[in-house]
């Protein structure tokens, strides 16, 4: 049994092996910490990956408030191992007062995305904020061809719309790859 960053009991596997290596520690006489524990999960129905990590969009209003924010993307890949386009649906949820990561969720045909769902697992468990993950060094994924990460691009949508939030313009929530949205600050 292990409870999770935001106080919430998870019964799971991957949870249990990791409190049963950190009793080892202890019995050995060594202090460990882990990381906050999120339930990130993945699934998948027929040839589609599902992947979720930390707070939704309802959860993290009632926990942290209003001030929740939720942009999306859409952005096609290519899987060079199986020589076919697909495409990868995420979205990234944050409390856009403090710029704090609370969650994120992806849908795609490529399994190399589970790279991606890591990353944001990270970044939920370590507090990142839409700015350290836009910049965050992450490992370019050439098996699902995109040269910037999808959990950069996420974190990018965030300050960007941040700067739109600030200067009064309206925000764009959901961005299709090639959008000039990814591009800057227009």
């Amino acid at each position: 049994m292990v409870d999770g960053k935001f106080d919430q009991y998870f019964p799971l596997m991957s949870a249990a092996l990791k409190m049963g290596r950190v009793a080892g520690y202890a019995v050995a006489g060594l202090d460990v910490k882990i990381q906050p524990i999120l339930r990130t999960i993945g699934f998948s129905i027929f040839d589609r990956f599902f992947y979720k990590t930390g707070l939704t969009v309802e959860a993290a209003k009632e926990r942290i408030g209003d001030h929740i924010e939720r942009p999306d993307i859409h952005t096609p890949a290519t899987i060079h191992a199986l020589g076919e386009q697909t495409d990868i649906v995420a979205s990234l949820i944050y409390d856009y007062e403090s710029g704090i990561v609370y969650g994120a969720q992806i849908s795609t045909n490529a399994p190399a995305a589970a790279e991606v769902i890591t990353t944001l697992s990270h970044a939920v468990s370590s507090g990142l904020t839409v700015t350290e993950l836009a910049f965050l060094d992450t490992y370019f994924e050439s098996e699902i061809n995109l040269p910037y990460s999808v959990a950069n691009r996420l974190g990018e949508m965030g300050v960007i719309a941040e700067a739109k939030r600030a200067a009064g313009k309206a925000i764009d929530r959901n961005t299709v790859d090639g959008d000039d949205n990814l591009n800057g600050f227009q």
